[in-house]
C-alpha cells in the first residue's frame, strides 16, 4: 500500500476534516514505529560501529546511530562477543570500577545508552548489532516492501483511526470504536510477528534430511 491509500483509508473512516492531511500522515508513521518496536523485523536489523569514550564508560547510541529503534541484540569487541548484562546494577554487582583501564569484557543497554566495562586506554571500536526504527513514509518513500499489504492495511489503517478515535470519543462511553481499531491494529502486529517467523530460514534437520 502507498502512502496515499494509506490516508484516503484514514480519511474515509474517521470522517472528520479537522484531521489534515499531515497529522494523519504523522499517525502512520507512529503506527508503523509502534508495530516495529513489538516486532523482531529482519530489514530493520542494522550493523554498526561506534567508538568507545576514553574518559567515560558509555557512549549514547542515539547520538551514534541513525533511528536507532532501542534494541541491542550483539556488541563484538576484538571480534570477540562481550558478555551481556541486563542493567546497569546486575552489571556493577560484578565491577567495582567500570572505568578502569583495559580491553572492553562486558556492556548493557540502558534505553539509549551504552555502558561497558572497562575503558581501552585509546577508543576503539565496538560492533553493535541492533534495530533501527522504521524510515518515515513520506512522498519520497511511499511504500512499504518488507510488510505483507493484508498486514499493511490492519496496522496502518488500524493503528492512526485507533489514535484518532481515542482523541474523539468520551471517556465514559467506553470508547468503542477505539477499542474496535486497537484490536485491528493488536491483529496486525500479531500477524506481522507470525508472518516474519514463518519466513526465517529453518536450520532444524531430522535424521530424514538428505
Amino acid at each position: 500500500m502507498k502512502l496515499d491509500s494509506i490516508r484516503e483509508k484514514v480519511i474515509g473512516l474517521i470522517e472528520d476534516k479537522g484531521y489534515d492531511p499531515v497529522t494523519i500522515d504523522e499517525k502512520i508513521n507512529l503506527a508503523l514505529t509502534e508495530c516495529c518496536q513489538e516486532a523482531d523485523v529482519p530489514d530493520l536489523k542494522k550493523v554498526f560501529t561506534v567508538a568507545t569514550s576514553t574518559t567515560e564508560a558509555y557512549v549514547s547510541l542515539r547520538e551514534k546511530i541513525t533511528r536507532f529503534g532501542g534494541r541491542v541484540k550483539r556488541i563484538k569487541y576484538n571480534g570477540t562477543n562481550l558478555r551481556p548484562y541486563t542493567s546497569l546494577d546486575e552489571m556493577l554487582i560484578d565491577y567495582d570500577d567500570l572505568a578502569t583501564a583495559g580491553d572492553v569484557e562486558s556492556f548493557c543497554q540502558e534505553g539509549q545508552m551504552l555502558w561497558y566495562a572497562k575503558i581501552p586506554e585509546t577508543s576503539a571500536n565496538l560492533l553493535v548489532l541492533c534495530y533501527q526504527n522504521p524510515e518515515p513514509l513520506s512522498s519520497s518513500n511511499q511504500e512499504i516492501l518488507w510488510m505483507p499489504e493484508h498486514i499493511q492495511y490492519k496496522v496502518l489503517v488500524g493503528g492512526p483511526c485507533g489514535y484518532i478515535f481515542d482523541e474523539k470519543e468520551e471517556e465514559d462511553s467506553g470508547k468503542p470504536v477505539t477499542r474496535r481499531y486497537e484490536k485491528m491494529f493488536a491483529d496486525g502486529v500479531v500477524q506481522f510477528k507470525s508472518w516474519i517467523s514463518k519466513n526465517k530460514l529453518n536450520l532444524t534437520y531430522s535424521c530424514w534430511t538428505q
